[in-house]
């Protein structure tokens, strides 16, 4: 069994059937990317994972299946970083960062893991004492992935990381994710509308349309079906 095991998923919205019979799996030390055009149904996935989106069939991690409620779902080890981050302006960075750990019983561990995401991300330990409504978007993402880490995750899951950022912030952030994947051997499920960078990142993707897996296997290999990913997610200088 994969470590997160998701097996006929079905999400409706009154009338609406968001997401039909989605069959995923992760395993440890993935970065798996979740692809596709709006209204796909990528985030409702995330959602559902994270216990914020009631469903039908099973969302089995590491041999259990998922409460079916996003406080309960953190304390398993799943971390979310939600779409439009999140934060909370009005505190400090290192309050924001203390908010994330509040799940975790060994208190005395959280300094050090503190000291480790300043040095992943050095721009936030310059500005520990400022407001996290004044940062950068760049900036309030990184620290909106910073609270999802002192968690202390077994799963790291991002809802379009790359929104709104620039370019050369977008390259910054995917190199720290793949710095974090390799160092931790943590597997993140990712989310993500800039198509072809997630690819690239990646280990294996799967392409959602209309709340359905119409495509799934390696990044490498979809990358080069670029007939087939272009139906689905448009050309790649729409993708980038």
């Amino acid at each position: 069994m994969a470590y997160l095991d998701i097996r006929d998923l079905n999400v409706y919205y009154g009338g609406i059937h968001a997401l039909r019979s989605v069959d995923m799996r992760v395993e440890k030390g993935e970065i798996v990317a979740v692809i596709g055009a709006n209204g796909a149904g990528k985030s409702t996935l995330m959602r559902s994972i994270a216990g914020d989106q009631k469903y039908k069939g099973a969302i089995v991690f590491d041999g259990a299946q998922l409460p079916r409620d996003s406080h309960l779902v953190v304390t398993k080890g799943i971390s979310l970083v939600p779409e439009g981050r999140r934060i909370f302006p009005g505190l400090s960075v290192l309050e924001n960062l203390w908010i994330g750990a509040y799940a975790r019983k060994d208190k005395a561990r959280i300094a050090e893991d503190m000291e480790e995401i300043f040095t992943l991300f050095p721009r936030l330990k310059e500005r520990v004492k400022q407001m996290g409504g004044s940062l950068s978007g760049g900036e309030q993402q990184m620290l909106a992935v910073s609270r999802a880490l002192i968690a202390n995750p077994r799963l790291l899951l991002l809802d379009e990381p790359t929104l709104g950022l620039a370019p050369i912030v977008i390259d910054e952030l995917f190199e720290k994710l793949i710095e974090i994947n390799r160092a931790k051997n943590l597997p993140i499920v990712m989310v993500e509308q800039n198509a072809y960078a997630a690819l690239e990142i990646s280990h294996r993707a799967y392409v959602l349309a209309t709340g359905e897996v119409v495509m799934e296997g390696g990044s490498a290999e979809l990358l080069e079906k670029d007939d087939i990913v272009e139906s689905y997610l448009g050309t790649k200088a729409d993708g980038d």
